[in-house]
């Protein structure tokens, strides 16, 4: 039998190596916050998700912290651009942020239940931007 506290930690962890691709490797994990995208910096601010992204050979995957939150699955295929994103002295979102440039990405587990994955073809490259919470973005770029 599990304790308490072991069954809440158990049921909080989403992510699974079962959700990479075969013959994909797990790398690295760094504690970030998400700015969603298609929304102005304000907003993306105000509606920021705190999560896990999870730096694999062949992906990124977003593993939020809010189970209602789908995990978000970006291939190296469909990404245009991984960089430093650089923004407007006006703009609200301070910091070392990343941005990522995809063309399409996966949208896994939402609310927690397995469900088939929804793959999502944007109509124009969009940007995914992170802010990494306890490393610099130096480390997750390198």
């Amino acid at each position: 039998f599990l304790h308490a506290s072991q069954q809440i930690e158990r049921q909080n962890k989403r992510f699974s190596l079962l959700l990479l691709e075969h013959g994909e490797t797990y790398l690295e994990d760094f504690g970030v916050n998400y700015y969603p995208y298609g929304s102005s910096d304000e907003e993306a601010v105000r509606k920021s998700i705190r999560g896990r992204l999870k730096l694999c050979s062949h992906s990124i995957l977003l593993d939020p912290q809010d189970m209602a939150y789908p995990i978000l699955k970006f291939s190296f295929k469909k990404c245009l651009k991984v960089d430093r994103w650089t923004t407007s002295l006006m703009s609200p979102i301070k910091g070392d942020i990343m941005v990522l440039v995809a063309t399409e990405y996966v949208r896994m587990k939402p609310d927690n239940l397995v469900r088939p994955y929804e793959f999502v073809k944007l109509p124009s490259p969009m940007e995914f931007r992170f802010a990494p919470n306890y490393v610099s973005l130096a480390e997750v770029l390198a």
